[in-house]
């Protein structure tokens, strides 16, 4: 009884790995919640072949930049409710090092979110995840199932709505109109700093990323202190950053996050810092 068991079991998971070849390549996986897209894009670049050409780590304000509107040759490990600490945390735990890297430092102080590191880096499951593709996330048949429907029914468009936008900006200017915690932000720095350090040492080119947010959110009191902390750590020229385009105005679905319009427009922007102007492939300094 038990052997007749476990010859089922074998032979079932046998045929879902095999579903899951014929899964199109080109239809990226999205879970049901943000933790789960957490972990699918953990996975993405921790246990994906090839070479990582441009590789994005931010919050959920570079997350919510959809993967259909990402240029060729660009992923995103931008994790909601993190910062970019966490998918710098992945990088180095599984040693992925990407000719290029993007990194969103507007939220500098977001947590770090020790889950989605051990997901893909600790014995025996991440091993498992790894060599066995069934034990993903990202191959959960809901998830599966979920993303191929997505799939078909195109992008769903967010644009800015000025009643949503006021809204949006009430909440913010409680957070925004305070200095972050400068403590948890330097050590956040030094941390990011120790991480870019090797993945330069390894030949990964690094951009860090201002992305844009609403007007009087960019000049109050937590933004220039965010950014004024993280010059002291990556200052100019020795770093490069790339920031909003001078005189280009860019919309927010709350007065923090882009609209579907916008986030094209900025991703444009680091597309020519990845490929040149006219997309040659040039390697920004």
């Amino acid at each position: 009884m038990i052997a007749r068991a476990l010859m089922v079991m074998f032979l079932l998971l046998a045929g879902y790995s095999g579903l899951l070849a014929l899964y199109p390549s080109d239809i990226p996986i999205v879970g049901h919640s943000y933790q789960v897209n957490n972990l699918v894009r953990a996975e993405r670049v921790a246990f994906g072949g090839g070479t990582l050409s441009n590789l994005i780590v931010g919050s959920s304000l570079s997350g919510a930049i959809s993967h259909r509107q990402l240029p060729p040759g660009f992923v995103s490990l931008a994790f909601d409710a993190d910062g970019p600490l966490s998918g710098l945390e992945v990088l180095s735990a599984t040693g992925r090092t990407p000719l290029r890297l993007f990194v969103e430092m507007n939220v500098a102080d977001g947590r770090r979110d020790n889950a989605n590191v051990s997901h893909v880096s600790k014995f025996p499951w991440a091993w498992l995840r790894r060599f066995v593709p069934l034990f993903r996330t990202s191959n959960q048949p809901l998830n599966l199932l979920r993303s191929w429907v997505g799939s078909r029914m195109g992008l769903t468009q967010k644009i800015s709505n000025p009643v949503r936008v006021a809204e949006g900006l009430e909440h913010f200017r409680r957070t925004f109109g305070q200095e972050p915690d400068v403590g948890l932000l330097r050590q956040n720095l030094a941390r990011m700093a120790d991480v870019l350090g090797q993945l330069r040492q390894r030949g990964c080119a690094v951009v860090l990323v201002e992305f844009p947010i609403h007007p009087e959110l960019r000049i109050a009191v937590r933004q220039r202190v965010m950014m004024e902390e993280c010059l002291k750590v990556f200052p100019e020229p020795e770093f490069r950053w790339v920031r909003p385009a001078a005189g280009v105005e860019y919309q927010t679905t709350d007065g923090h996050h882009l609209d579907t319009p916008s986030g094209d427009r900025f991703v444009r922007l680091l597309a020519e810092e990845a490929f040149g102007p006219e997309g040659d492939g040039a390697n920004s300094k």
